[in-house]
């Protein structure tokens, strides 16, 4: 009888879950920013003082960053030096972020010139407007200084500043690429806080893109397969929670160098969730990947929800009569409501169709194969 050869073990599958990680963070980060926005439509719908400051809430901002250079070199791995990656790649970027950002911003736009139809609008007016839709900050002198039209926008106008400069080092080696991107943004960065350059490159010039570095070097961290134990991860994650709420209190004074004050622990809050390997999930967990997957409609559309809620609010009574907590639970679970509409009817056939209509994921698929084969 001939014995059984033993058949070869096959490699450990990837632990499920271990990119999930960052979903649930995209989830956290979005209601940051969200509690975060309901302290201020608290303190301008006349209710100051009735809910503790959060101010830190707006770090959500600064892990989005990080998740951003993270989650580029993650799913970039085999696109380096493959031909037309470039443009196939700032085209997947814009078919993912912009329709549903200029579909808000033209919700704004209508309404600017409904309140305006009498009087007009000016030619400054205009190229602010032009700006914002085209991810530019303009300085138009209205109470937002710089900011788009949607205030929201201005996180964007950093990304897609990034992916630009991402996309621009795409046809060198991963290596090479990746480390010329580094220098450049932090170069860049160190050249805005001592020199004054001319617009819009002195917007760019900003401390804010030194997080995208952060998550540039911890995708190499994590692609090299290091990880942590629970213990370490813990720690970093308070560590960095910890310094958002601490240093809040003193934001005035080192605004003008954002990253560099929350960059370090945005990184060790992404690096927790990168570099560990959960062991189970849960109903909290679950909960937390699906608001992750909807994080984009919810940072985009919450505040909207709060003015169309005051006006809407406003028809009827008085939003100072409103208990607080009635209000506040109005904002909290009525923005969360719609982004997870907006995202499921809207964003994501968007998205879905446009990549469908442009063939970019089957291109993409085959622009990865063909260069993974070849390296």
């Amino acid at each position: 009888m001939t014995p059984t050869q033993p058949r070869p073990e096959r490699a450990p599958p990837a632990p499920p879950g271990h990119l999930s990680n960052i979903q649930v963070l995209r989830g956290i980060a979005a209601l940051m920013v969200l509690v975060y926005h309901i302290g201020n439509e608290f303190s301008d719908r006349a209710f100051p003082g009735s809910l503790p400051d959060f101010g830190a809430g707006s770090a959500g901002v600064d892990i989005f960053f990080v998740v951003s250079g993270f989650i580029m070199v993650h799913s970039t791995a085999a696109a380096f030096g493959a031909p037309g990656a470039p443009s196939l790649f700032l085209a997947r970027r814009v078919v993912r972020l912009v329709p549903l950002y200029w579909i808000v911003t033209t919700v704004f736009v209508v309404v600017m010139l409904h309140q305006a139809r009498h009087g007009g609008l000016s030619r400054e007016t205009g190229r602010w407007i032009a700006a914002s839709y085209a991810f530019l900050f303009y300085p138009h002198g209205a109470e937002q200084g710089d900011f788009p039209l949607y205030a929201q926008g201005w996180t964007l106008n950093f990304e897609m500043f990034f992916y630009a400069c991402f996309a621009a080092v795409l046809p060198f080696r991963r290596a090479a690429a990746l480390g010329g991107l580094a220098v450049g943004l932090v170069a860049l960065s160190g050249l805005g806080l001592v020199v004054a350059l001319p617009w819009p490159v002195d917007r760019w010039a900003n401390t804010n893109i030194l997080e995208f570095v952060l998550g540039l070097g911890l995708a190499v961290v994590h692609a090299r397969g290091f990880r942590v134990s629970l213990p370490v991860a813990v720690v970093l994650a308070a560590a960095g929670f910890a310094t958002f709420v601490v240093t809040v209190a003193s934001v005035d004074d080192w605004l003008p160098y954002r990253g560099l004050v929350w960059g370090p622990p945005a990184c060790a809050v992404v690096a927790a969730a990168a570099l560990y390997r959960p062991r189970r999930g849960g109903i909290v967990r679950a909960a937390l990947e699906r608001l992750g997957d909807a994080s984009y409609a919810l940072y985009l559309v919450h505040y909207a929800f709060f003015v169309g809620l005051g006006d809407a609010l406003g028809r009827y009574t008085s939003v100072p009569s409103l208990p607080p907590a009635l209000y506040g639970a109005l904002c909290f679970f009525g923005a969360i409501a719609l982004s997870f509409a907006v995202h499921r009817w809207l964003e994501r056939p968007i998205t879905r169709g446009l990549n469908r209509a442009l063939g970019l994921g089957r291109r993409w698929t085959a622009l990865t194969a063909g260069a993974a084969r070849a390296a």
